[in-house]
């Protein structure tokens, strides 16, 4: 049986990062354990994160009006049970998400909650598109109406679509908190901003890198975000362990 992967940690993990001289050190450690992680089933999760984006795709195709935003919502659910998939993959060394979505169940109305705080990050999107392309953005990201679509420039829409990067960030282990340390909601989202901004260097250069990837997704027919994306996944989850090693080391 493959020895699960752990991040590594050390006294300083307990303590904020906001020196490179901690920062990069622990960031660096996060993307070599996340790589290690995804190795173990590469296509398997390239399955898993394609059959999410079909779910997005049917349901803003086939949910009249607010098929966007309902998309987004059902999405930010979805996601949240990767983490779950994730623990499974490290501890096995196998995927397998029938198993590790067992007792999820009583977990489901928090799970609707997450998903609805998820929504902020799209708000964002929204408000950024405004910006740069005034209310007739709302009719094209929000009800998907293209009689008066503005036109949109790869760069303009690379920019939209990271803007909800660094809120996202903010509220990123809510959902391991709340699936695999069985917090209530309110906790998972305060503890998950607790952690972030405990190591705020190193999640500055996570959000950065995923803002670069995202940003780039126009320009590279979205494959910066298909190919990387089940990586980065695993890579939050070593960030995950690792802040969790941290902080159960200064309890």
């Amino acid at each position: 049986m493959p020895t699960s992967i752990h991040s590594t940690t050390s006294s300083t993990d307990s303590s904020p990062d906001h020196s490179a001289l901690q920062g990069f050190p622990l960031f660096t450690s996060w993307l070599k354990s996340g790589w290690q992680l995804f190795r173990r089933a590469p296509i398997r999760l390239f399955g898993l994160l394609i059959l999410v984006f079909a779910v997005e795709a049917l349901l803003q195709w086939f949910v009249p009006t607010v098929g966007i935003p309902v998309s987004k919502w059902v999405v930010g659910g979805l996601t949240s049970l990767f983490w779950l998939v994730l623990v499974e993959l490290n501890e096995s060394g196998r995927l397998k998400p029938a198993q590790a979505l067992r007792g999820v169940g009583d977990k489901l109305p928090a799970l609707a909650g997450l998903a609805v705080v998820v929504l902020l990050a799209y708000a964002m999107q929204v408000a950024c598109a405004t910006l740069l392309l005034g209310p007739q953005a709302i009719d094209l990201l929000v009800f998907a109406d293209l009689t008066e679509a503005p036109s949109l420039s790869s760069a303009q829409l690379g920019l939209i679509l990271a803007s909800g990067i660094p809120l996202a960030t903010l509220f990123m282990f809510a959902a391991p908190l709340l699936l695999i340390d069985r917090l209530p909601l309110k906790d998972a989202l305060i503890s998950s901003v607790r952690l972030v901004l405990r190591h705020a260097f190193a999640m500055t250069l996570l959000a950065l890198l995923m803002i670069a990837l995202i940003a780039l997704g126009p320009f590279t027919f979205f494959l910066s975000v298909l190919l990387t994306g089940p990586w980065l996944l695993c890579v939050g989850f070593a960030a995950y362990q690792s802040m969790k090693a941290g902080s159960e080391t200064a309890m």
